[in-house]
């Protein structure tokens, strides 16, 4: 089976043509990502990176990614890095939809995961229909000021995992130790692996600025 997978990815990653059709943005951090990101064609916003990875679904139906492309595979391609990110959204917006829902309508054992937040309609988790690399969801065109606009105000976003973002509204945030609180999810719950990020991210609704929280957020 391995090698059976490994020569499907060698086929897949030389063939551009393919790869096009097999693309997922990425978000990691400067704490979480392997090597410098200059090597790769990335974006930054608000302290995350954005990448554009490879996927591959094996015959058993488990998703299998890549790290960030290079500047030498878009070389080899003949690609440049606008037709990159173009064709890593179009992908993304045709395999891995955006899913915004309200926290309690969620599978018992993530709420469990998240109880320290309170359970009310102010507050949502932002992934994609896979529930994988679902954090780069929350940055597809227009969903930052679709969430804004459900909310009805400003919100803060707190980068669980590499698979979800939660939002909570800033009227509701009251003195909730948000940093404190992602750092001990962090620490005690989210496997090494699927750690993204040790702070929190703040949305002006007005200005749809974001921005990095401050420390103590």
């Amino acid at each position: 089976m391995r090698k059976s997978i490994e020569n499907n990815l060698s086929d897949l990653v030389s063939d551009y043509s393919k790869v096009r059709e097999h693309l997922m943005i990425r978000v990691y951090s400067d704490m979480t990502m392997r090597g410098t990101p200059e090597a790769a064609p990335h974006k930054r916003k608000a302290g995350l990176i954005l990448t554009c990875c490879m996927f591959y679904v094996t015959p058993a139906g488990q998703l299998i990614t890549s790290w960030p492309i290079t500047y030498d595979q878009m070389k080899d391609y003949g690609i440049s890095a606008e037709q990159l990110w173009e064709d890593t959204l179009r992908c993304c917006l045709k395999e891995f939809p955006v899913r915004i829902d309200f926290l309690d309508r969620l599978t018992e054992d993530t709420v469990a995961i998240h109880e320290d937040i309170p359970q009310q309609k102010k507050i949502l988790v932002v992934t994609n229909t896979h529930s994988v690399g679902g954090a780069s969801a929350f940055f597809y065109p227009g969903v930052m000021e679709d969430i804004a606009q459900r909310l009805g105000e400003s919100y803060y976003v707190i980068p669980s995992s590499m698979h979800e973002m939660i939002v909570i509204a800033e009227s509701i945030a009251g003195c909730i130790p948000l940093t404190k609180m992602l750092r001990e999810i962090n620490r005690d719950v989210v496997e090494i692996k699927d750690i993204l990020a040790d702070f929190v991210l703040h949305y002006d609704a007005k200005t749809g600025e974001l921005e990095r929280a401050p420390e103590d957020r």
